[in-house]
């Protein structure tokens, strides 16, 4: 099983740090966890270290969040921090509804969970869009730029693959 996300509502500042300490205290060591921030404040690099302190302290891995595509986040939030990134990061990126223009962002990001990889590190991304009706294709556009930089294992068939195939199964009988 991954890790268990824990997502922190977007009101939840840096001077809530000490909180989100105190809770990880809480929880089973058996788990591993991923925590998200969203509070445009954790994108200054001061926070940004009191929190990848804390998460380290805690064995708790960081929840990248790639929304540099969302009309509705601060210009100023969209630099992206990963100072500590744990065993298990997920990286959530929010794509262009159109795919073509991901290239170039997914090329980077690939390059970067490549290294995660040949470090010992096990990512797991997913992919949003706008109506998310993009993400399959972003899934596979991303696999494609991986595995030609690590060793990724075959992208199983997505529903949709199945249903089309099915479809012209029966279509043909």
């Amino acid at each position: 099983m991954g890790p268990l996300f824990l997502q922190l509502p977007p009101d939840f500042g840096p001077d809530q740090i000490p909180d989100l300490d105190r809770f990880l205290d809480l929880l089973p060591d058996d788990f591993n966890y991923s925590v998200e921030v969203r509070h445009q404040d954790f994108y200054v690099k001061r926070q940004d270290i009191a929190l990848s302190r804390t998460l380290a302290r805690h064995n708790a891995s960081r929840v990248i969040l790639d929304n540099r595509f969302a009309s509705n986040f601060p210009a100023s939030a969209k630099t992206i921090s990963i100072h500590h990134i744990g065993k298990h990061p997920i990286l959530r990126y929010v794509g262009h509804f159109e795919p073509s223009m991901n290239q170039d962002l997914l090329t980077r990001w690939s390059d970067v969970v490549a290294g995660w990889i040949s470090e010992g590190c096990l990512p797991y991304i997913f992919f949003h869009t706008h109506n998310d009706d993009a993400a399959p294709e972003l899934a596979r556009l991303f696999h494609d730029l991986l595995s030609e930089k690590v060793e990724v294992g075959e992208l199983p068939e997505s529903p949709e693959d199945q249903l089309t195939l099915s479809f012209q199964q029966h279509a043909s009988v």
